[in-house]
């Protein structure tokens, strides 16, 4: 386990022995004995795996450090420092930051997040790595600060405060996940993915130490040789997840991301592969329809008769539910989530159906869980950004005879496919939000989609806050310029969840994409847009990538593959405890401010009579009522029960 905290006094005051208890006890949830560092004006703490009944105290030469890291590339990292003995990877990020600075940085391919105080220069610096592997947080007054890499530790720290900020929750229930440093709690801030933030006497600055590439001119001539780099990416990247060889199983599915996953892991002679897939139950599969398809086992069927080392384990939601223990079905609570990563979660029902499946991967002993996140708007992007480049490069017939191929494929017209994917996401802020009020009945057109009151977006001044972050929370038609989903892939802390592997609360599985590998993203952000969609056909380039090693099958399946997890029969068992959240809402003042109470009581009240009519009903019942008491349990578990 890799945890970490520390405190920094900026001022004259020097660190003292309250600052070590205070810091310990808030370490006290780790269930680690620590290593202390100290200097003058800074105590760090770090979990540590030695046995030992009390705190051991590491000598400093006024530099202190303490991280977390999970290195891709060590050799590469050690070769650049002149090193040939195996150095701990945290160590590696250390020596290349205090050597080479942001440049160093930059060359760290994996997991990391450190804080760095120098005593001389009386200067913090705390750094995350580029993607979703590990967090850090951190408080900051005029002259102290407090840093945790988790940030229940942080809030559990007796000086920092645990005051919840209402515009982030409410931006938060409007689906706002471009909130790029702030968390739900007022003055407590993330370190962003890819930045450092430095602190000193002199104030705070924070800048980006690697950005992502994008080029106006193309990689390669040929499309075959962007198909060959793909494919040579896509196996390191896969081979990167893999390097410290865990004990590892696969969130499969019949899927492009995850077929590509499996399939290299295959190819590169990895036996057996535990592959969890989960499949509606016997006669519940829903008809497919022209877009989707309900059931996964003919596509994993395919896979594992093409692959004999995929093992794979077909689950129902029922029977996820059923098979947990006690112990189990605790820590895959809400209550659990909060505990672990102190953040609600956009869709509370996905989100605890994700959580039941990983409790039964780490029940079955497994330490690491490998998924297709990254994979979306990188290898397999579906292409969305090809009618707008064709208009703006001038390029009047493909264009026309893109949008009558995508047409044809969505059953529409091309003249509605060049007004939703040409001029709508054209429009600037303030026009796309004209348009789609005038196109909606209802003005407030968010409000079948969030538990929000509709005076809440004025009350709190949302909308300058979302035209300043670039969100348009009624936008049907958001941009997707290569420029636009490198934001969705680094710089969305909310969308991506924190993912928070080998918490100190919560022992769980912990999640790795190797398809959100960063040269792999980087790579893809630089793949032409005509080449990830052609003749209408979308993720064309990602089938030709995988074309050596996916099914034919599964490389022209056009629908989408929908999870079977049971929503509404999880729902109407919790909806006794529901009724009374609702009720218990007049009583929170926050809740209160921010939730169309009794509308959430009508939902209650018209409860569907079955699944069927739930389906018509999902986003009310799935976005509003259920986000709400997720929401709502997490207010009231913030501020102990007592909001």
């Amino acid at each position: 386990m890799q945890a970490f905290m520390g405190v920094v006094r900026l001022g004259a005051r020097l660190a003292d022995a309250s600052d070590r208890h205070a810091l310990i006890q808030a370490a006290g949830a780790w269930r680690h004995p620590v290593t202390v560092e100290e200097s003058a004006h800074a105590i760090f703490v770090s979990a540590s795996e030695t046995p030992r009944s009390d705190y051991e105290t590491r000598p400093s030469d006024g530099r202190l450090f303490a991280g977390a890291a999970f290195v891709h590339n060590p050799e590469d990292i050690s070769a650049v420092l002149g090193q040939r003995a195996p150095t701990p990877h945290a160590a590696l990020v250390r020596e290349m930051f205090e050597s080479r600075g942001d440049d160093g940085l930059a060359a760290v391919r994996g997991a990391f997040a450190f804080a760095h105080w120098d005593e001389h220069t009386r200067r913090l610096t705390l750094a995350r790595d580029c993607g979703r592997g590990k967090t850090l947080y951190f408080y900051r007054t005029d002259d102290l600060v407090i840093f945790a890499s988790h940030l229940p530790s942080l809030i559990s720290h007796r000086d920092a405060p645990r005051e919840l900020d209402e515009r982030v929750i409410a931006s938060f229930l409007a689906h706002d996940s471009r909130q790029h440093r702030r968390t739900f709690f007022r003055r407590i801030d993330r370190v962003p993915p890819r930045y450092t933030v430095t602190v000193s006497r002199d104030g705070m600055s924070s800048h980006p130490y690697w950005t992502p590439r994008i080029r106006d001119e193309r990689l390669y001539r040929r499309d075959e040789d962007y198909v060959q780099r793909g494919r040579e990416l896509l196996d390191q990247a896969v081979a990167r997840a893999m390097s410290d060889d865990p004990k590892f199983a696969v969130m499969a599915s019949g899927g492009l991301d995850s077929s590509a996953i499996v399939s290299t892991l295959a190819r590169a002679g990895r036996a057996p592969i535990p592959c969890y897939t989960v499949v509606p139950a016997e006669g519940r599969a829903g008809a497919d329809t022209r877009e989707r398809y309900f059931d996964e086992r003919p596509k994993t069927e395919l896979l594992a008769r093409r692959y004999p080392a995929l093992r794979f384990e077909h689950l129902t939601g029922a029977s996820l539910q059923s098979n947990l223990d006690v112990r189990q079905a605790g820590q895959v609570s809400d209550r659990a989530r909060f505990e672990r990563t102190a953040t609600p979660h956009q869709g509370a029902s996905r989100s605890r159906f994700g959580n039941q499946l990983r409790a039964r991967i780490a029940a079955d002993g497994f330490d690491v869980v490998l998924g297709g996140g990254g994979g979306n708007f990188g290898l397999t992007w579906h292409g969305a950004d090809l009618l707008p480049y064709l208009a703006r490069k001038g390029r009047l017939l493909a264009l026309l005879g893109e949008a009558r191929a995508t047409a044809r494929h969505k059953g529409s017209s091309s003249g509605r496919t060049l007004v939703r994917e040409v001029l709508l996401p054209s429009l600037p802020f303030s026009a796309r939000r004209w348009t789609r009020r005038k196109l909606s009945p209802d003005p407030f057109s968010l409000h079948g989609n969030t538990p929000l009151r509709r005076d809440v977006v004025a009350e709190l001044d949302l909308e300058g806050a979302w035209e300043a972050d670039g969100f348009d929370p009624d936008s049907a038609w958001p941009s997707s310029a290569p420029s636009e989903r490198a934001r969705w892939l680094f710089d969305h802390p909310l969308l991506l969840h924190d993912n928070c592997p080998a918490s100190p609360v919560f022992q769980d599985v912990e999640l790795r994409n190797p398809l959100a590998d960063r040269d792999l993203l980087e790579f893809a952000l630089n793949v032409p847009a005509t080449l990830y969609r052609r003749d209408g056909v979308p993720r064309w380039f990602a089938r030709q990538v995988l074309a050596d090693r996916v099914p034919a099958e599964i490389l022209g399946e056009r629908r989408r593959g929908v999870q079977p997890w049971p929503w509404f029969e999880s729902l109407s068992a919790r909806r006794g405890e529901i009724a009374a959240e609702v009720e218990r809402m007049e009583n929170s003042i926050i809740a209160s401010q921010l939730f169309d109470i009794p509308r959430l009581r009508r939902l209650v009240d018209d409860w569907p009579e079955d699944e069927r009519a739930a389906e018509a009903l999902g986003h009310a019942y799935m976005l509003s009522l259920e986000q709400a008491i997720h929401v709502f349990q997490f207010i009231r578990w913030a501020v102990s029960d007592n909001a």
